[in-house]
């Protein structure tokens, strides 16, 4: 699959992009720096950025973050900020330069429901009924983390 070029531009800290990321259940990052995610962990990638290679990637949406979540064992969601240099790309999706964790929640139980409910999670079309529940589902667990 061919990466959709959308921007590339410089984001403010102050009026970041907001964004979804998902980590393992262990809350470690599975390439360097490799530490265990926390909420207010600033992450800077000091390396070119390359969307799928290298940077501090998260998606727009939380469909789209399903649909590149690494595995069964990621359960821990992140909402996250992205700023300083930020490439978006496939229309809902970045690689940036910093990434900040604004809170982390785990998601067993509400990815068990969508595995419940609509089988092994793949890929979801962003119009489909499916993925609007499973967004409010998240949108759900944010206010409650706010």
């Amino acid at each position: 699959m061919s990466d959709k070029f959308v921007s590339d531009t410089v984001v403010s800290e102050d009026a970041p992009e907001l964004g979804w990321h998902f980590v393992a259940s262990d809350r470690k990052l599975r390439y360097l720096p490799n530490v265990v995610i926390a909420e207010g962990l600033e992450l800077v990638c000091d390396q070119p950025l390359e969307p799928h290679v290298n940077g501090m990637h998260a998606a727009r949406t939380i469909i789209e973050a399903l649909n590149h979540t690494p595995g069964q064992n990621a359960t821990m969601i992140c909402r996250v900020a992205v700023y300083g240099r930020v490439i978006e790309y496939d229309t809902d999706a970045f690689c940036a330069e910093k990434r900040k964790v604004l809170w982390v929640a785990d998601a067993t139980a509400t990815l068990k429901e969508i595995r419940n409910a609509f089988g092994e999670i793949g890929y979801f079309r962003a119009s489909s009924s499916a993925a609007k529940l499973i967004e409010k589902k998240f949108l759900d667990l944010e206010a409650s983390k706010i």
